[in-house]
């Protein structure tokens, strides 16, 4: 198929306006280059966090369909739904580093479908192209949602944006449908040889809903720019094949969460409350009750007076309650009672701010037990992170094994 013979060639996308994704990438790239230098907003979301390696982990496989772009193409979105859209999969693993950044890995998968049914000047033609597609990629990704907004423990929702590089093979063939005339890629015709691999650029965006500590669902959408034009087996108009994929999937967490397991708990002053605080060490103590003589002993019973033991249980800090606290923010909330409104509690919510937190809380209990079936029963509206807390005099303190016994 010689350049000679080749009208020219118009590329179309959704709009008929033809791809300029490597300009957009190189934007892309930057845009993302500076979202990350604001790193200090996430870091100042989860103050008195902690994240392992082990810990934090996002594994999403997804399936849906792909859409080929190029210089075979001449159908539009829509138009493709008719003979032009191949089944697509793929599977990505994200360790996510704040509640905002993160990298992973990708792989991808999609069958390759396209028609060109009329030429730039309107002449009918009937070309396609099929085969295979598959690359290998890495990305960095960042969370809009708590980019823009403080981390906490009741957001469900996440919008997902990517971008990265990675390596694609490719299986396609070209034909002719008047003639019969086939062309694959890893052939050459004259001069040209039409190559089966090159460097990709994926870009992707995607949405979350997180329906338990662990499983999600997801819908998303990748858009890939193969850094070569041979994809289609054919050289002409746009030197760069493009690949859309249109997605939705399950997300599973691994240890997921910087205010659950992995938080580190506000410490205390030692200075204000330990010394009163800090349960002693069980010392046993006697009340010694003189038991009298009686005229009806018998002559052998000596003279003894006989002694009650009771033993005394370690000292409690005096004046302490329990509550449960609901949450814990680096950013002060402007109303406190939505969240009362939101999952309908029982109990109005208190603020504590205490080493640069906002501990929220709600009860008053005067026993473990007692606040301990309120964590549960506020667990099952939603607040999946409630647990039972100590305060004594407006200050959190350690909640001892004594203290849980009471």
């Amino acid at each position: 198929m010689s350049n000679k013979n080749k009208p020219p060639f118009k590329m179309l996308s959704f709009s008929n306006k033809m791809f300029r994704i490597p300009c957009f990438a190189g934007k892309a790239i930057f845009i993302f280059f500076i979202l990350f230098t604001l790193n200090n907003n996430a870091v100042a979301q989860s103050k008195g966090e902690r994240s392992s390696f082990s810990s934090n982990w996002l594994f999403k496989p997804s399936i849906g369909f792909g859409q080929f772009y190029g210089d075979i193409s001449s159908q539009n979105f829509f138009e493709k739904f008719s003979g032009s859209t191949s089944l697509a999969l793929d599977f990505s693993a994200i360790k996510m580093f704040s509640p905002v950044f993160g990298a992973g890995a990708n792989l991808f998968y999609s069958g390759v479908k396209s028609l060109k049914d009329r030429m730039g000047n309107g002449a009918p033609v009937n070309f396609n192209v099929t085969g295979n597609y598959f690359d290998f990629n890495v990305r960095g990704y960042v969370d809009f949602l708590n980019l823009f907004d403080t981390y906490n423990i009741d957001k469900r929702f996440s919008l997902m944006g990517s971008l990265g590089i990675g390596y694609g093979f490719w299986s396609t063939t070209l034909t002719d449908k008047n003639t019969g005339v086939s062309i694959s890629s890893g052939q050459t015709v004259g001069t040209k040889y039409f190559k089966t691999n090159s460097f990709v650029i994926p870009v992707g965006l995607e949405g979350s809903y997180r329906f338990s500590d662990n499983w999600a669902v997801n819908m998303g959408v990748d858009f890939r720019t193969v850094l070569n034009d041979d994809v289609d087996v054919w050289n002409d108009g746009y030197k760069y094949d493009n690949l859309l994929y249109v997605k939705t999937g399950i997300v599973y967490y691994l240890n997921y969460g910087w205010n659950k397991k992995h938080r580190v708990k506000p410490k205390i002053n030692e200075d204000e409350c330990c010394d009163e605080v800090k349960p002693l060490a069980p010392i046993p103590v006697y009340d010694y009750t003189p038991v009298s003589r009686t005229a009806t002993r018998k002559p052998e019973t000596k003279n003894i007076d006989t002694v009650n033991i009771v033993r005394i249980s370690p000292a409690l800090p005096e004046g302490f309650e329990y509550r449960v606290q609901i949450m814990a923010k680096a950013k002060k909330r402007e109303n406190i009672e939505m969240l009362r409104e939101k999952y309908h509690l029982d109990y109005p919510v208190t603020e504590h701010y205490q080493e640069g937190l906002y501990l929220y809380t709600v009860g008053h209990f005067d026993s473990y037990n007692e606040a301990l079936k309120a964590a549960r029963r506020i667990k099952a509206k939603g607040v999946f992170d409630a647990f039972v807390t100590a305060y004594r005099n407006g200050k959190r303190i350690p909640l001892t094994k004594e203290m849980m016994k009471n």
